[in-house]
Formats: C-alpha cells, structure tokens, sequence
C-alpha cells in the first residue's frame, strides 16, 4: 500500500472516532435540553369541547318601583332638598359675587329667582368685591310649619349656622345663627320650586 492510502485510512478512522467521541459527550446535553421544553398543546380544540363559546345571558329585570313617594318619604326628601339651598345661598365669597344665589336660580319659580337676584345684589353691596369676604352655612335643622306633602304649596323653616370668614374658610372671623324660611311652589309635574324665602 502506497503511504498516501494509508494516510486517509488513518485520518478517515480519526475523524470517525473523534465523530464518536462528540455523540458521547454531547448526548447527555441534548437529552437534558429536550426535557426542559414545554409539553406540547392537545391536540383537541377548546371551542369544540365548549371553551371560550360565548353563551348570551339574559339582562336581569328590576321590577318597576311606584315612583310616587309617600307623604313622609316626600316631605322629607323635600326639607333635604330646602336645606341644600339655604346651603347654596349663604356660602359664597365677595369674590365671586356670591353664586351660591345664582346657582339656586334653576331651582326656583320665576318669584323666586326675582328675590334670589334681589338677596344676591344685597350681599354685593354690603360685601363689595374688593374687601375680602367669605361665608360658609350648614342648615342644621329643618321642619314644615305650613302644609303637607302634596299641597300647591309648603313653607319649610331651618335653622342656618353661618361661618363668615376674611378669605381663608379655616380662620372663621364670625359665626351667626339664623332663620330661612322658604316657600316651596308644586309644579305641573310633581315638583317643588323655591318660590321665596326671608332670611333673619
């Protein structure tokens, strides 16, 4: 055999046994690497077994309510509702002019927006704007002194405590107790309205 013959058989058999050599070492890796991958999906289809089937549920139904309130439950969302515009009116600021009148306005009978314009002009002269004022009122109390629930009209009383203060609400310059007594007008839809008020 010529010396180049028996060269590549040498180098053939090496380049086997290093081929061999790799396989042992490397085969405990790629066994290990294959364990860690995820298990595969089933092969079953979720919406075929129900999953993610959208099903339609029926709207729950509230059973309708009478509307109409009972004279006690009336009369007193009534008073509430006299006591958080005797709340409206009396907190406001030099300021702003004293809104809270303003604000009450959409609440009111024509009468009453006449006196509301008329008490919120009152306030801007004895407070003009460029002397710092402020006042903030809490209707404590409220009780019915003429009528009841259902009538053309009702007169409510509640007694108003009033912080006044120099701009800054916490730092309370004076406090005043007073009375408002308002006249609530029904309307054509159950309703009432401030239709007037005095304030002492």
């Amino acid at each position: 055999m010529q010396k180049r013959t028996k060269f590549a058989i040498v180098l053939l058999i090496g380049l086997i046994l290093l081929v061999l050599g790799l396989w042992l070492l490397l085969s405990p890796l790629l066994h290990q690497q294959k364990t860690l991958q995820p298990p595969p999906l089933p092969a079953s289809n979720p919406a075929e077994e129900g999953f993610g089937k959208r099903t339609y549920e029926a709207p729950i139904v509230i059973p309708a309510t009478s509307s109409k309130p009972t004279v006690s439950s009336g009369m007193l969302a009534l008073q509430n509702f006299a006591r958080g515009l005797a709340e409206r009116m009396g907190t406001g600021t030099s300021g702003n002019g004293f809104l809270g009148y303003e604000d009450v306005k959409i609440d009111a009978t024509s009468n009453g927006r006449v006196a509301l314009q008329a008490a919120r002009k009152n306030m801007q002269t004895l407070h003009p704007a460029s002397i710092v004022f402020g006042m903030t009122s809490k209707a404590v109390t409220a009780k019915t002194d003429v009528g009841v629930y259902g009538d053309d009209s009702i007169t409510i009383s509640m007694d108003v405590l009033t912080a006044e203060d120099a701009g800054k609400p916490e730092f309370i310059t004076k406090t005043i107790q007073s009375i408002i007594t308002m006249k609530m007008s029904k309307q054509v839809n159950g309703s009432y309205l401030l239709d007037s008020f005095t304030w002492k």
